[in-house]
């Protein structure tokens, strides 16, 4: 994900290999990607990293209690659609954690702008793997 990479790290990588850099945002557990943007191209480090939500799911911002954000408002992206996984192998406590009223909580903060596209703001919740 770009947003989380240094522009300049992003414009040595585009450059060395002269090919773009995708803009979009998903996870495993998605299945495809539920926000993309534009190629980034290379050498380039004036963009914007604002994403628009795939026609393939549905997304929402939403805050604890579960309800939808207002534009400009961090809210935890949730997702539901066909690709989505339908839960956590012989794990129930984490699917009824990650899984409220059919949509799939991320993790993810991001804001809606006016136009409808969103950012990358910053996680909810992270996880440290200690394994291989």
């Amino acid at each position: 994900m770009a947003d989380l990479v240094p522009r300049q790290e992003i414009a040595e990588l585009t450059s060395l290999l002269n090919a773009p850099y995708l803009n979009s945002f998903g996870a495993t557990e998605t299945g495809l990607p539920p926000a993309s943007a534009a190629l980034i191209p290379p050498v380039k480090t004036d963009y914007s990293l604002s994403k628009r939500s795939s026609l393939l799911c549905e997304i929402k911002l939403v805050d604890e209690a579960q309800n939808e954000v207002v534009d400009g408002e961090p809210g935890e992206l949730a997702i539901s659609g066909p690709t989505v996984f339908s839960g956590y192998w012989n794990a129930p406590k984490t699917n009824a954690i990650d899984f409220i009223g059919g949509w799939f909580h991320m993790g993810d903060l991001f804001l809606r702008n006016p136009d409808g596209t969103i950012d990358f703001v910053d996680r909810a919740k992270y996880m440290i793997k200690a394994g291989g």
